[in-house]
């Protein structure tokens, strides 16, 4: 579950950038609401987006070697595998692109380097 919130929560500030919603402004909203209670994992991954603190808490490169282990497992057991793959996607995205040593809420790189924005309050 901590990729597939992960890469909803890189997504949804690059949505919210092309937007031009301040991601503060955002990560705030979603902080406060009933949304953020699900997971206390946003409020965490939101607030290095903002502060851009990239500093590993866990590592891209970490979460990419456990999604694999997770996607094998689904593969064995018969059981198909959709949102982990998808969702791997952006991990194996951000270690091509040099941030697998990054936390990862560095994800939110891949989206500045495709769509040519910077992310910042």
């Amino acid at each position: 579950m901590f990729g597939a919130i992960n890469t909803a929560t890189a997504e949804m500030f690059a949505i919210g950038s092309k937007l031009g919603i301040n991601p503060k402004v955002l990560y705030d909203a979603i902080a406060e609401s009933g949304a953020a209670t699900v997971s206390n994992l946003f409020i965490e991954l939101g607030k290095k987006v903002v502060e851009r603190d990239f500093s590993p808490a866990f590592a891209i490169d970490y979460l990419h070697k456990d999604m694999d282990l997770g996607i094998e497992m689904a593969h064995r057991c018969g059981v198909p595998s959709i949102c982990f793959r998808d969702c791997q996607q952006l991990n194996e995205l951000a270690k091509s692109l040099g941030f697998g040593n990054e936390d990862t809420s560095a994800g939110i790189k891949v989206y500045e380097e495709i769509l040519g924005i910077k992310i910042q309050t």
